[in-house]
């Protein structure tokens, strides 16, 4: 069942907060295995830190402090 009035319309942006929702929902630990990390994520609209570690992640607002690896600056024009 689609509840209409909870769909996004087609080609809208996702918000940030959505984003992050996501790629704490989509972490699989299993795969992350013994992964001790800090990532900086920049995005057009914000710079994130996230911390992957002891089978979890973690994603916070800002930069990130001595990342292991840097995700370039992206525009995603699905994430408003």
């Amino acid at each position: 069942m689609r509840c209409e009035h909870l769909a996004r319309p087609a080609g809208a942006p996702i918000s940030l907060a959505t984003l992050v929702t996501v790629l704490k929902t989509m972490f699989d630990p299993g795969r992350a295995g013994d992964l001790d990390a800090t990532l900086a994520l920049q995005l057009e609209r914000g710079a994130f830190e996230v911390r992957i570690g002891q089978g979890r992640i973690d994603v916070t607002p800002g930069p990130a402090r001595d990342p292991w690896r840097s995700l370039p600056r992206m525009s995603l024009p699905w994430a408003g």
